[in-house]
């Protein structure tokens, strides 16, 4: 082989090595150029993940605050509703007793027990039936009774308030119950729409 043989062979030689290094080369920045490609479609799907969770913790925030403002606000309605019947039911009791007093205050006061009754409080216009009916009685006049009477024993143990004001209280706890249970009734029927008949 003669030296221009030679220099071209080793030319071609060199040549090779110089391209298979030139290919791992390349291959090695290939290869690391996915690895980064990889690392930042991991490091922006962890991102995406994070943020889900942080908008996910952010809407259940939102949903009990707006849950929680719905109630009170529902509670305060319902609660502006109640007095609202809470003061006509009293107005009503109020028109009850003036158009049925000479029936209701008998059958009011015929409930008492028998006692010795020392303090009895009626409506000013039922002063004169209650001095008659409770003769030994301290019998006085007050307004705010409506229909009815109050009544205590001297020792106070004993006391009675069998007014119309004085019931409805007693029983507005399960009336309230009931009135609230019907207006919901209504509302979740006016909330379904008008029923549809075949």
């Amino acid at each position: 082989m003669g030296e221009h043989e030679l220099r071209e062979a080793l030319c071609r030689e060199a040549r090779t090595a110089i391209d298979r290094v030139w290919q791992a080369a390349e291959a090695t920045v290939a290869a690391q150029r996915a690895e980064a490609a990889a690392a930042a479609a991991a490091r922006h799907e962890a991102a995406v993940q994070r943020q889900a969770v942080v908008l996910a913790a952010e809407r259940r925030a939102l949903l009990a605050r707006a849950e929680q403002l719905a109630r009170q606000r529902q509670q305060a309605v319902e609660a502006a509703v109640l007095a609202r019947l809470h003061r006509l039911a009293v107005g009503m009791l109020r028109d009850l007793d003036r158009a049925e007093r000479r029936r209701l205050w008998p059958a009011l006061a015929a409930e008492l027990l028998p006692a010795e009754w020392q303090r009895v409080g009626v409506h000013p216009d039922d002063l004169g039936a209650a001095r008659q009916r409770f003769p030994s009685a301290e019998v006085h006049g007050d307004e705010a009774l409506g229909g009815g009477l109050f009544a205590a024993t001297a020792d106070g143990r004993i006391t009675v308030d069998n007014s119309l004001a004085g019931r409805l209280e007693r029983c507005w706890p399960e009336l309230q119950t009931a009135l609230m249970a019907a207006l919901h009734e209504g509302v979740d029927k006016d909330a379904a729409g008008p029923a549809v008949s075949d």
